[in-house]
């Protein structure tokens, strides 16, 4: 897996990550990436700023939605539990077929439930923090290569200079296994912004 917190340097605004290329290839024009365009939701201007190292306006209103999606998840995520630990404190004791079992919180049972909801917050709100920082920065990267289809269960994800993003079928169908793609993300959450086919020259 990528590392989340790795910036990209200020004097290559979309670097070629892993590429193993020395100068980044020529992209193809945006009229050429209709179906991956219509999959992936990127206009042509959004694609632009991306290629210049950029969010485009719509993309951070799209991660906004998303950052505020995440924080009520995790709220709703941790009002349920604290609900359940304090209805826990007031009926100690469950009925079962075995008789009486005590579930309240009390002593060590405090710190464990603290604990719990410690776990609870940072998974819930961290990846609130890796779309707060890629809001902040406002910068696209890209990774170019040799993009490798997989599947794992129902889930679809491609592979491209060692980043492994997961997608949905319809882009996933959109992608020619084997081919050359620039990929543009956004630095910390990993978040797929826009592909586009590398340019062949004959």
């Amino acid at each position: 897996m990528p590392d989340i917190g790795a910036e990209p340097s200020d004097d290559a605004p979309w670097p070629l990550e892993g590429s193993g290329y020395g100068r980044p290839a020529q992209p193809t024009p945006a009229g050429q990436t209709d179906p991956l365009a219509q999959a992936v939701d990127f206009s042509p201007e959004m694609l632009a700023a991306n290629r210049a190292g950029q969010l485009a306006e719509g993309q951070i209103s799209d991660l906004k939605d998303s950052l505020t999606a995440i924080v009520w998840r995790g709220l709703i995520t941790s009002g349920v539990y604290l609900l359940f630990v304090g209805v826990a404190s007031q009926s100690p004791y469950v009925k079962t077929r075995r008789g009486l079992v005590y579930v309240g919180v009390g002593g060590w049972r405090s710190v464990v439930a603290l604990l719990l909801l410690l776990v609870i917050i940072a998974v819930s709100f961290y990846p609130a923090i890796l779309k707060w920082a890629d809001i902040r920065s406002g910068r696209a990267v890209r990774a170019a290569g040799v993009v490798m289809k997989r599947q794992r269960n129902a889930a679809t994800y491609f592979i491209v200079s060692n980043l492994e993003f997961r997608v949905s079928p319809a882009v996933y169908a959109a992608l020619q296994d084997g081919d050359s793609y620039q990929v543009y993300y956004t630095p910390y959450s990993k978040t797929l912004l826009s592909i586009e086919p590398t340019a062949t020259t004959a």
